[in-house]
């Protein structure tokens, strides 16, 4: 938010008239909020790192389709 655009969907930091905005200008995009931790690499506690991924929710990966954007598939976790 410090640049003045909020992520979209998110209803707590957006100002009123920023709210969906740009959902609305697009028809099919989710009013829900588009944030998600696509990986997370984390210390292991045996040695390591643990690399987790996740795909992304449904309604972020219906706004990627209309978008035209690639989002590709999580890897199983992993450990290095």
């Amino acid at each position: 938010m410090a640049l003045g655009a909020p992520i979209l969907g998110d209803v707590k930091y957006a100002r009123p008239d920023q709210n969906n905005a740009f959902a609305a200008t697009i028809s099919g995009l989710s009013e829900q909020l588009h944030l998600h931790a696509r990986a997370l690499r984390l210390p292991h506690p045996a040695g390591g790192t643990l690399l987790v991924e996740a795909d992304l929710p449904p309604h972020m990966m219906a706004t990627f389709r209309t978008l035209d954007f690639h989002a590709p598939a999580a890897r199983p976790p992993q450990r290095h």
